[in-house]
């Protein structure tokens, strides 16, 4: 029935407001589900299952877009010419990506760069070659060779001794040792490109510090980030359409009200963007005693309500450390 979007930087009190509004509908009489532990009756949401499964009642979504599977802000981007900082790309900009039916490098568009903050106690992984190192989401991917062929691996997934496709000039007396491979034909078009599978050597999870930024090529799904082949950070897998697809089927149905976080709307799928209905902009006082909550239309920009609580007894509804599962990996 109403769907609303709890905007600000971290630390802004998104989680609390939503915390609020979702104890205030318990007060109310209203069933509430959550994706995250409550202080007060509520259904857990870990799947998107369980959110087909809802009926009347108040949803409140904790950090549902953490699956923008971002690199770090010192990141390099390969791209015809050079390696540029993560930063300086922007939309349309040609950048390198691997088509993989010839095991060729190609010039690719971005279609679209997102950069957000990383969220409360988010970590991400620290993983070195020999030669390279990234710092990247958890869930991002890179193609691991599994001795067979090459596979698409969550980074959390994988583990030192294993070997993941890089990009960079490569020595050809290194690739002597792919020889016992040759019959495979994709890896005879590695050897005699400029490509390289490399052991990963150390993979640890680390806090991250500054920006984490978001790349999306279309044309071959993956670019060159710090001379490793990496898959597109925002995917549309088949798990995270069926978590937008039931959020998008719970928030029309009438006595269903939906809430979710987000740093920045440009954070949030444009599906979900585009039938959201208020935007609820929290702002916590210095001592952080208190917080106001301004609700405003979606469209017009009107301001339509205010609320100001008191902050100690909400922050006791929830576990402020708490890490919030990721759904559309449930």
């Amino acid at each position: 029935m109403v769907l609303i979007a709890f905007v600000g930087e971290l630390g802004a009190g998104k989680t609390l407001a939503l915390t609020y509004l979702a104890w205030r509908n318990y007060n109310k009489g209203q069933t509430i589900y959550a994706n995250y532990h409550l202080g007060f009756p509520f259904k857990l949401i870990d799947s998107p299952e369980k959110i087909e499964e809802m009926r009347e009642g108040f949803f409140a979504g904790d950090e549902l877009w953490n699956w923008c599977d971002c690199v770090s802000d010192d990141t390099k981007i390969m791209t015809h010419n050079d390696a540029i900082n993560v930063s300086d790309c922007i939309n349309a900009n040609p950048v390198q990506s691997v088509c993989f039916d010839t095991m060729k490098i190609e010039n690719s568009n971005i279609s679209h760069v997102l950069k957000r903050l990383p969220e409360k106690n988010e970590k991400i992984i620290l993983l070195k070659t020999s030669t390279k190192s990234l710092k990247a989401s958890k869930n991002h991917r890179l193609f691991k060779f599994d001795g067979l062929q090459l596979r698409e691996s969550l980074l959390k997934d994988l583990k030192a001794g294993d070997y993941i496709l890089t990009a960079d000039a490569v020595n050809p007396a290194i690739k002597k040792e792919y020889g016992k491979f040759s019959e495979i034909d994709y890896m005879r078009k590695i050897m005699n490109s400029s490509m390289l599978l490399e052991k990963i050597t150390s993979i640890r999870e680390i806090r991250p510090k500054g920006y984490l930024y978001d790349l999306s090529v279309p044309s071959h799904e993956n670019y060159i980030a710090n001379g490793i082949v990496v898959h597109n950070s925002r995917v549309s897998g088949s798990k995270k359409n069926k978590l937008i697809s039931a959020i998008l089927l719970k928030s029309r149905k009438r006595g269903i009200n939906i809430g979710y976080t987000a740093q920045h709307l440009s954070q949030v799928d444009k599906r979900m963007r585009n039938i959201t209905d208020f935007i609820a902009v929290p702002q916590l006082t210095p001592q952080e005693t208190w917080c106001r909550l301004r609700v405003y239309h979606a469209i017009s920009g009107q301001l339509i309500k205010m609320y100001k609580f008191e902050t100690a007894p909400i922050f006791k509804m929830y576990k402020t450390e708490e890490e919030v599962k990721d759904l559309s990996w449930a």
